[in-house]
């Protein structure tokens, strides 16, 4: 048996199995035993159920809020900064 990814572990470790995650999900057992990654497509349904953030679950789709800021450069912050 295969160990799952840490963004999938912890999908599971919040909903308490991956029965539990499919079941939430309306998905059968065996899709989600055969992610390797979570689908980008289930990703916000995943993170609604979980409570697992989205940057947590594919970082390489949704960048964590903190790395937004560094890609838009020092001049760009006070654009996205509440006044």
């Amino acid at each position: 048996m295969s160990k799952k990814p840490p963004a999938i572990s912890l999908a599971i470790q919040a909903v308490g199995s991956a029965k539990a995650l499919a079941e939430q999900l309306g998905i059968s057992l065996q899709a989600v035993s055969q992610w390797k990654c979570i689908p980008s497509g289930r990703v916000l349904a995943v993170e609604r159920v979980t409570g697992v953030p989205r940057h947590v679950l594919r970082p390489d789709i949704y960048p964590a809020q903190r790395e937004r800021f560094v890609e838009l450069g020092q001049s760009d912050i006070h654009k996205v900064q509440p006044q």
